[in-house]
């Protein structure tokens, strides 16, 4: 390994260590209580390393969530009408499958000692996804009332995600992908007599 491969590797692991160590810390107490000093302590480095990675808590916090909704995306990102097969849904089950992997870091930030703001942040992402994913099929003609139709089916995955963050050990990955795939059918569907209603007046 070079020295820029080296030097690469030693920043992920730096940063890996630090989200370890932050979300460890929120496990006990709130994220707002959580400070830089003791982060650094745990992770037997200086403030000077901290602060070359990131600007603040917040800063910290903020590439969490994110690193963690662009995870989530990435399986929705394989769903089209052109590979859609009527009752199989494995792209939306992959959603569910990462929402199981990520379960600890999903219950810590959504937990007491989260931020609540986290839950609104995901839900806009995947709407704004999917709204371009709609838009896309529908050749930029929106149906009338799509954004409702879309925050509904959008509120619904994320119900369903903390049903199974309560019941993981009562329903698989697999039944949860495809309670949401049939109501994302049923929902194109929907959008599909209200295309075609919109072309014909």
């Amino acid at each position: 390994m070079n020295k820029k491969g080296e030097a690469n590797r030693r920043v992920r692991q730096t940063r890996m260590l630090i989200k370890k160590t932050f979300l460890q810390f929120m496990e006990s107490k709130p994220y707002e209580m959580i400070s830089v000093k003791e982060i650094v302590k745990a992770c037997d480095i200086n403030r000077a390393t901290f602060y070359y990675h990131y600007d603040n808590i917040d800063d910290l916090l903020n590439e969490i969530e994110t690193e963690l909704i662009e995870e989530t995306l990435k399986p929705m990102q394989k769903i089209s009408k052109e590979t859609y097969v009527e009752g199989e849904h494995p792209f939306i089950t992959e959603v569910y499958k990462s929402f199981q992997v990520n379960k600890r870091v999903y219950k810590i930030l959504l937990g007491e000692n989260g931020d609540m703001r986290f839950l609104w942040k995901l839900f806009d992402e995947m709407a704004k996804y999917c709204r371009k994913k709609w838009i896309k099929t529908y050749e930029g003609k929106c149906p009338k009332n799509l954004d409702a139709y879309n925050y509904y089916m959008i509120g619904g995955e994320l119900a369903l995600m903390l049903y199974q963050h309560e019941k993981a050990d009562k329903i698989s990955t697999g039944e949860l992908g495809y309670i949401s795939g049939e109501f994302m059918a049923v929902t194109d569907k929907m959008l599909s007599k209200l295309f075609k209603e919109s072309v014909t007046d």
